[in-house]
């Protein structure tokens, strides 16, 4: 996955401050040492990461912490320390912030080893954000996981209805493409006054994934409520590295 940078001006109530957060999320699919030093690379540039697909255990999640010493990290493993692997490990979710924000961070807890979450609070400023990685369309039972998971972030919204929403990460949906699990997405979106941010003026995303390069898809999103979207958004891009690993 290419990874998203999404720039948004805080505000304290009505006012407008001069505070730029940097959201990035990124699958990492795998956490080697190279996945390690790109990770490190992109967090010199960015105030809050999305960490999918890390692929660690629950006793390797302390791993996330000693990658920034300005960041620091809270976590879900995608399989319990009991489960029993067959192949390579899968899944895993990271939210890491920047130790220096105007803001304390408290995790959410969301019951779901596919969604990492933390409420941000300021000055007049309260966000949820939501790193989620979603399954892939395959059949049936994929759509009733995709349904289950929107379930977990209507929880989260309910509990937090007096902050704002930043969701990102892998979807694994294109908004162009007809698929079951797209107008799933969107009647979520709409019924819960949510906004693709892929949309916005600002935003000027061609494709967050590949494959061979030659069949290229937008897997990957930021979706944020309706006041963060109108006013906030400062720009939506995303880096293409060669250094990049991921697909």
């Amino acid at each position: 996955m290419y990874e998203i940078m999404l720039e948004l001006l805080m505000m304290d109530n009505m006012v407008v401050k001069n505070e730029m957060i940097r959201f990035v999320p990124y699958n990492s699919r795998d956490f080697n040492v190279d996945k390690q030093k790109y990770v490190q690379k992109v967090l010199r540039d960015c105030d809050i990461m999305l960490l999918q697909e890390h692929w660690l255990s629950d006793s390797q999640l302390s791993i996330l912490n000693t990658l920034s010493p300005d960041h620091v990290s809270m976590a879900v493993s995608g399989f319990g320390n009991n489960s029993v692997l067959t192949g390579r490990p899968y899944g895993g979710c990271a939210i890491l912030w920047r130790k220096n924000l105007s803001l304390t961070a408290s995790p959410i807890t969301s019951n779901s080893w596919r969604i990492s979450a933390v409420l941000f609070c300021g000055a007049g400023v309260r966000f949820a954000c939501l790193c989620i990685y979603m399954h892939y369309e395959s059949d049936f039972s994929s759509t009733e996981e995709f349904q289950f998971q929107l379930s977990a972030v209507d929880t989260i919204i309910s509990q937090h209805q007096d902050a704002h929403i930043i969701l990102g990460g892998d979807f694994n949906v294109d908004f162009s493409r007809n698929w079951t699990n797209t107008k799933i997405l969107e009647d979520y979106c709409e019924q819960a006054g949510l906004y693709p941010v892929f949309r916005h003026s600002n935003s000027t995303i061609d494709y967050t994934h590949h494959f061979n390069m030659k069949h290229f898809s937008q897997l990957d999103h930021f979706v944020v409520s309706e006041r963060l979207y109108q006013e906030s958004v400062c720009k939506q891009f995303v880096i293409h590295d060669v250094d990049n690993t991921s697909d």
